[in-house]
């Protein structure tokens, strides 16, 4: 579901960034950076005024302060993790826009083994459901097989056209 959900997503926003036709002008990757981050703040908003708020002290200071933490150090993380998704944000329209839909997905499916390989490195010592198992082998070979035939189709593609072109 949630595969479907984000090649929806990779799809509209490229549909969003490009012109709408030859003497219109494509809308800036910040704009819409700005614009759907906007939207997610606003749901995320709603859900946790609704949800969290009434709870709050129950939800995440108890829960803090019972692991020894800082609420401090907590909000911060926090404010990082806000910027950084910004970031990450204003970076994903700016690679759309430059690179289009089906190559972001692709880069994106690179980043997750990435990902898992790191989490696994890191964390499997301290969470086993982080370790790398026979399925996990599996999957990262196929995106990562998968990221391949697309690169060598694209390259193809290009070194046909380049012949097509230069025999005409």
């Amino acid at each position: 579901g949630s595969t479907l959900v984000f090649a929806v997503y990779y799809i509209l926003a490229e549909v969003t960034l490009a012109p709408r036709g030859p003497t219109s002008q494509a809308i800036p990757p910040r704009s819409v950076s700005v614009v759907t981050g906007g939207f997610g703040l606003a749901a995320m908003g709603v859900y946790v005024a609704i949800s969290t708020l009434p709870r709050w002290n129950e939800l995440v200071v108890q829960r803090v302060l019972d692991k020894g933490g800082n609420m401090g150090h907590y909000t911060a993380l926090l404010v990082m993790q806000a910027l950084a998704y910004a970031g990450m944000n204003l970076g994903y329209f700016y690679t759309v826009r430059g690179s289009g839909a089906l190559t972001t997905g692709i880069i994106q499916s690179l980043k997750s083994v990435g990902l898992i390989c790191l989490s696994a490195f890191l964390f499997c010592h301290l969470q086993e459901a982080l370790c790398i198992t026979p399925q996990r082998i599996l999957a990262m070979i196929l995106v990562i097989g998968g990221a391949l035939l697309f690169i060598w189709g694209k390259t193809r593609g290009k070194a046909n056209a380049n012949t097509t072109a230069h025999s005409s």
